[in-house]
């Protein structure tokens, strides 16, 4: 659980957050693919936690051969 200091989000914040529709957002919540609590019939998004979550989605790039 966040600290309580820190804020929780909505949807729609948090799809601004991370640079997706909101409606993705809302597909990877039903999914649990995308971290969030449930508070209630309310959905809400940790700041921090979305933020560590899309830096361990990183996929670090393959050169390609005869590419320079």
């Amino acid at each position: 659980m966040p600290e309580q200091s820190e804020n929780l989000i909505s949807y729609k914040e948090a799809a601004e957050l991370i640079g997706v529709a909101e409606i993705t957002v809302r597909k990877w919540t039903s999914t649990r693919f995308i971290p969030h609590y449930k508070l209630g019939k309310s959905v809400r998004f940790s700041k921090t936690e979305l933020m560590e979550w899309v830096r361990s989605k990183h996929v670090d790039p393959v050169p390609r051969a005869g590419r320079r």
